[in-house]
């Protein structure tokens, strides 16, 4: 969850800002670094553009079986590859019965963890739908 976190968490914070901040930036790279390096996970790519300014990182390998492939900054991942490890639960209750957009977001907003973050493995619906609300947010 700390991984996704992380990336809603500065997407919002980016649509803020007129430029990067240096020091975010460092940080960002030594998190990402530090967990490559533990191999959780095996790669990663960073590509944040704002308002003309771009930042890249590239480190570890996008593929290790059967031989080990470096990432570059062309590897494509699944946007749900974000949503697996946050321990959420895979979707919304569906009682007490709501309808409408903006309910939806609230009861997933509302969302509490079944389990610590990383305990397990399970798609998060409520994860892709939070995910959605701030790419539409920033994009208005």
């Amino acid at each position: 969850m700390l991984r996704a976190l992380c990336f809603l968490f500065l997407t919002a914070a980016l649509a803020a800002q007129t430029t990067f901040d240096a020091s975010g930036l460092k940080a960002l790279d030594a998190v990402v670094e530090k967990a490559v390096a533990k191999k959780n996970p095996a790669g990663a790519v960073v590509w944040l553009e704002h308002r003309g300014q771009t930042h890249t990182l590239v480190k570890g390998a996008r593929e290790l079986v059967p031989v080990r492939e470096e990432m570059t900054t062309d590897t494509i991942f699944d946007a749900a590859s974000l949503t697996h490890t946050s321990c959420l639960k895979a979707g919304i209750p569906r009682e007490p019965t709501w309808t409408g957009y903006k309910e939806g977001i609230s009861r997933a907003t509302s969302s509490i963890s079944d389990a610590a973050p990383e305990s397990f493995f399970r798609y998060s619906d409520i994860n892709f739908i939070l995910l959605g609300e701030i790419v539409q947010q920033q994009n208005c």
